[in-house]
């Protein structure tokens, strides 16, 4: 499922507060000589306050899907292998610098992606587009030492050399 970046963690992190919470609870229970009928009922309201809190959580990364559009850049960026060849390895991927349009709709920006390496550094230029939910890049420049060089294909797929 394609959701936003943290909703695992946030629904990971509101689980063991329950949990916490609960193993608290039923400890003083315990402790004091509670009844177990009482125990058991404000285990059951427990379990339905994780779901209904789960429900919220996944909704709001469902709809949160596609905002992440430095993300997206960067990994573009990370995994296209004529960028790996031009500044080498390991490669630092700098922060992405543009404006972000806000918003669920289509749009489009550029952004500039500082890159570099143990052979070179440069830039990435991209050109990219939101249409449904997510981002795509549409077109993709690599400047290194003045020179631009397009960067066809995309992550994974190795662009024709001109030899």
């Amino acid at each position: 499922m394609n959701l936003a970046p943290g909703t695992y963690r946030a629904l990971m992190i509101t689980a063991a507060w329950l949990f916490g919470i609960f193993l608290v609870v039923a400890f003083v229970f315990r402790r004091v000589d509670g009844s177990q009928e009482t125990l058991s009922v404000i285990a059951g309201v427990t379990a339905w306050v994780f779901l209904v809190a789960a429900a919220v959580i996944l909704f709001r990364g469902w709809r949160g899907r596609g905002t992440d559009a430095v993300g997206a850049a960067t990994r573009y960026v990370q995994g296209h292998p004529s960028v790996l060849r031009a500044v080498g390895r390991p490669l630092e991927v700098g922060a992405p610098e543009g404006e972000v349009p806000g918003g669920v709709g289509p749009a489009q920006m550029n952004l500039v992606v500082p890159v570099s390496g143990p052979a070179d550094e440069g830039q990435v230029d991209l050109v990219m587009a939101r249409l449904g939910r997510d981002w795509e890049v549409l077109s993709a420049t690599l400047v290194v030492d003045g020179d631009r060089v397009p960067l066809a294909g995309g992550i994974g797929e190795a662009p024709a050399d001109d030899d």
